[in-house]
């Protein structure tokens, strides 16, 4: 019980004054896992808890309406973090089952990532955005099939795009398709049937944006690429003849 109590008071401090984002996504999924154990075994203080977790994000989001420009890309992605890990059920009062971030403020995020920060002239603002909504986007992939989503989604892999929003693109695509069996524990099979569905269709559409990332001058955003390319070839998600003549067409151009 003192080791849950310093938990519960550390890793909010940890994702409140970290610099490293690894310890700060660590932290969260923690936090988020702690509590959620807590509020199963004792239910009276689920209420308590609960608020704990909501006060993580509110804490973010007055930094998000801030004039602190410095601290909005971290505050943007760690609301995304909490989002992913807080798509569990707790029992409040007894009697009625809430999640533990609503679904209304899930929407919120996500309308701020593709509404504000895609969109922002500010490169760094655009990275987080995208890394923000890949987190998001595992939580809840049907929302990769909104069309302002797809847009975002779209812009961001596009060839006049900085690389680093490029790459930003790419690493959040990673690892939304990469998600189950990774987040996906708590899914039941019709649940994890219908986010692969979803995963599939989104790598479909996207594929020949993908694959046009994998000839990028830059190194990071053509490696990126190829490690997806060759993620969901590997899983089945696509058919080989879809990308196996690019892929040794790089391989070619790069004199392997």
């Amino acid at each position: 019980a003192t080791l849950v109590k310093y938990l519960e008071t550390d890793l909010p401090k940890l994702v409140r004054s970290s610099p490293s984002m690894p310890l700060i996504l660590a932290s969260v999924k923690c936090f988020c896992t702690l509590l959620r154990s807590v509020c199963r075994a004792h239910p009276r203080s689920a209420k308590e808890k609960l608020a704990r977790l909501q006060g993580m994000m509110d804490e973010q989001e007055r930094t998000l309406v801030s004039n602190q420009d410095k601290f909005k890309p971290r505050a943007l992605i760690i609301q995304g973090l909490v989002c992913r890990h807080s798509d569990f059920e707790v029992r409040i009062d007894g009697s009625r089952d809430v999640k533990a971030i609503s679904d209304e403020r899930v929407d919120e995020v996500v309308d701020r990532c593709v509404n504000e920060y895609s969109r922002s002239p500010n490169p760094v603002f655009r990275r987080a955005g995208y890394l923000c909504l890949g987190h998001v986007l595992i939580r809840s992939p049907t929302v990769a099939l909104r069309h302002d989503v797809g847009r975002c989604l779209s812009l961001g892999l596009a060839p006049e795009e900085k690389d680093e929003i490029r790459e930003a693109s790419l690493v959040m695509l990673n690892d939304f398709v990469a998600a189950r069996g990774i987040d996906g524990e708590g899914e039941d099979g019709e649940e994890a049937n219908n986010g692969m569905c979803v995963r599939n269709t989104v790598m479909q559409k996207y594929l020949e944006d993908v694959l046009r990332c994998a000839y990028a001058a830059n190194d990071r955003v053509a490696t990126e690429a190829l490690k997806l390319v060759a993620g969901i070839y590997n899983r089945g998600q696509i058919h080989p003849k879809l990308c196996i003549p690019d892929l040794v067409a790089v391989q070619q151009r790069g004199g392997g």
